[in-house]
């Protein structure tokens, strides 16, 4: 997923849970800011204090990419969560992102659980990511696995006109990827979907590849994945709201059903980032999906709000680290990695 749904989506799903717009805020930066928190070099604040920050994305040419030891403390926890089919009948098979799955369910129960606290939102913002790439990254792996690899030429798009111009622009994508070497980097280090490009990551899309390893075709209706997802995304908000009531705001919740055919609009919507991200804007300032604020009309995100220089000079001017929500998401990235690699991978049999 992209910037539409791990922020506007999130936010607007939030405050129709009956989320406080402050709180929804917070809870859509940390969705976002997975993405794009790359730093990873200790933050020296003074000869007392320092904040070591945890990277929780790694850009696609990154060398880092390449350490197995990355791929497991980054793009398995955090971005191809395990799907532990008891189906399978090998450990790769184990390894698959599967839609809402026994581990998705438990970090959402973590989050709700753990949600205590000033960096309750941002541990809530961090497994929303996660459990939504579930909904969009499933079939795949975080780990460098021959399973990843797809035959090249059955990629394709099966619902737009080749003579569209929103079909142009995903070919053309496509290609942009693999020009930037990319797709190469796909073939020669199969981490995650990188051989299927951003196709995952299109809401409107319907897709089909053939695996390199024999398996049949395989169809995907990111639509319906999607939906279903937001679906989840805002019950996980509501089990949220109903522990912890001070995020609560009065309007209070809006059901699902009364949402559900403007969010599959929504999602329907062909184009760029920047053009689905405008339809989920309109939305919310139509007052479509939740009674709308002033402040909801005022949504921008912003990747450097929390960045490690941020958090440099908020230390210097004044502001408490446990105030401050870039280091309190830095708290909250190093708890939810720790909890899922060492208490519920473990738990789950998928390694001592």
């Amino acid at each position: 997923m992209q910037l539409d749904m791990h922020y506007y989506a999130v936010y607007a799903l939030a405050r129709a849970a009956g989320m406080k717009p402050k709180s929804a805020r917070i809870l859509a930066q940390a969705s976002q800011f997975v993405d794009d928190a790359l730093d990873d070099k200790m933050i020296y604040l003074d000869s007392d204090v320092a904040v070591l920050p945890l990277p929780t994305s790694h850009k696609p040419l990154d060398y880092a990419n390449k350490i197995a030891a990355e791929q497991w403390k980054i793009w398995i926890p955090f971005h191809f969560l395990p799907g532990n089919d008891p189906d399978s009948t090998t450990f790769t098979e184990r390894l698959v992102c599967r839609k809402n799955s026994p581990l998705a369910k438990k970090i959402c129960t973590f989050a709700v659980e753990e949600g205590n606290g000033r960096q309750g939102l941002h541990l809530l913002g961090i497994v929303s990511h996660v459990f939504a790439d579930t909904f969009s990254h499933h079939g795949f792996i975080g780990l460098n696995r021959e399973w990843n690899k797809i035959i090249n030429k059955t990629l394709r798009a099966t619902n737009l006109e080749k003579e569209s111009s929103v079909y142009r622009y995903v070919m053309a994508k496509l290609d942009e990827f693999r020009a930037r070497g990319i797709g190469t980097m796909a073939e020669i280090l199969p981490v995650g979907h990188g051989s299927v490009a951003t196709f995952p990551d299109r809401p409107y899309l319907k897709w089909e590849y053939k695996p390199e390893d024999g398996r049949p075709l395989i169809q995907r209706d990111n639509p319906k994945d999607y939906l279903d997802g937001c679906r989840e995304l805002h019950k996980l908000f509501r089990r949220f709201l109903a522990r912890h009531p001070e995020h609560q705001s009065p309007a209070g919740a809006v059901a699902w059903q009364k949402i559900r055919g403007t969010v599959a609009q929504l999602l329907a919507v062909q184009g760029s980032k920047e053009v689905r991200i405008e339809a989920w804007k309109k939305a919310i300032a139509k007052k479509e999906l939740f009674p709308t604020k002033r402040s909801d009309n005022q949504l921008s995100y912003n990747p450097g709000m929390w960045s490690a220089n941020r958090i440099r000079e908020a230390f210097f001017n004044g502001t408490p680290l446990g105030r401050f929500d870039g280091s309190l998401f830095v708290q909250a990235a190093w708890k939810y990695q720790n909890h899922v690699i060492h208490d519920l991978m473990p738990g789950m049999g998928l390694f001592l």
